[in-house]
């Protein structure tokens, strides 16, 4: 079984009928995916594409990320 929650074209839904999408071949189940393609096809599911792995590095720096950058105050009290 592909792993969905690992791939880049997998997401939740709102829908709570089909709580499961694909981006790729643009659909939503109830079901994981790739389950709901070999279900149909009997094929593996062929567009897995692990999602990118954040820098560990700057986890721990809020000086080198971006996200967190802005939540630093400078002397004036003013975000950089």
């Amino acid at each position: 079984m592909i792993p969905c929650r690992q791939c880049r074209h997998y997401y939740i839904t709102w829908d709570k009928d089909f709580s499961h999408g694909c981006h790729a071949m643009n659909f939503k189940s109830l079901q994981i995916p790739s389950a709901v393609v070999y279900e149909n096809s009997g094929k593996a599911y062929l567009a897995f594409m692990g999602k990118e792995k954040k820098d560990a590095r700057h986890l721990n720096d809020p000086k080198k990320d971006p996200v967190n950058r802005a939540r630093i105050p400078t002397k004036g009290g003013h975000h950089v």
